[in-house]
């Protein structure tokens, strides 16, 4: 992946491409597809985390694409001992509801879905 074109907004990876260097940046692990639940959006585990990705590689769905109350009511139930990281464009939670949805939140590069296609 081009980290200039992504950050530009151009030669958008796909969602399998990003997920992939995702969980190897937050885990230092290799990644397995077969994990991907593109349902709720789960990209993988790690001893800690359950972690979700909310990315389509399209510059107006991703204007559109947050971490609202709805979406964190309705991810899959946080395992034993882990914490969910959720890497989205937004989030409209306040450290509050995060911290009661066991969510450490990771916002996606902000030039990636504020570029005026």
């Amino acid at each position: 992946m081009e980290l200039e074109s992504i950050l530009a907004g151009k030669d958008l990876p796909t969602y399998r491409e990003l997920a992939r260097y995702i969980f190897y940046m937050a885990t230092g692990q290799t990644f397995d597809e077969k994990a991907i639940d593109k349902k709720s959006r789960l990209i993988g585990e790690s001893a800690n985390h359950q972690i979700y990705l909310f990315y389509e590689p399209d510059i107006q769905t991703l204007k559109g694409m947050a971490l609202t109350l709805d979406v964190a009511e309705k991810l899959p139930p946080v395992k034993s001992g882990r914490r969910r990281m959720v890497f989205a464009p937004t989030k409209y939670l306040d450290a509050e509801y995060l911290e009661k949805y066991k969510i450490d939140f990771v916002q996606l590069p902000f030039e990636i879905y504020q570029r005026v296609a």
